[in-house]
């Protein structure tokens, strides 16, 4: 786990990044801390799911496809679990057909977005769930 932007004392999170893929998830990363919001980061889902435990982030975008933890058993997992479930989580995966979304969204997904990622979307989904502190010049929610 790593902590965009921060040192020292570890303040509550705004959006936690869960994706094996180092190259997305650092885009995703430097996209949403570009606005003002602490983002937290993790390369599969069990570690993900433990850092949701340990720091209560405001948001989670949670790729499906993993190694070692799938994104699906994350969620699931975060649902479950009563520390993190009002923890909402919006899945951002390459899973685009209307069964994958239906199926997530039927464990507890808040939302879902298709990779690749226009991150002015992105934005805009993050926006759904916490004002941005700075955002780019021109946006719209």
């Amino acid at each position: 786990m790593s902590v965009f932007g921060l040192f020292g004392a570890q303040p509550a999170a705004d959006v936690l990044v869960v994706d094996d893929d180092t190259d997305v998830r650092t885009m995703i990363c430097e996209v949403v801390a570009s606005v003002g919001l602490l983002v937290l980061e993790a390369g599969d889902g069990r570690v993900g799911y433990q850092v949701a435990k340990d720091r209560k982030p405001r948001l989670i975008l949670l790729d499906w496809e993993m190694p070692v933890f799938s994104g699906l058993a994350a969620l699931e997992g975060l649902k479950a679990d009563a520390a993190t479930r009002d923890i909402p989580v919006v899945m951002v995966t390459g899973q685009q057909t209307p069964a994958h979304v239906d199926q997530a969204i039927r464990r507890g997904a808040a939302g879902y977005l298709a990779k690749p990622v226009d991150m002015k979307r992105l934005l805009r989904k993050v926006a759904e769930f916490m004002p941005l502190p700075k955002p780019p010049p021109g946006f719209k929610t």
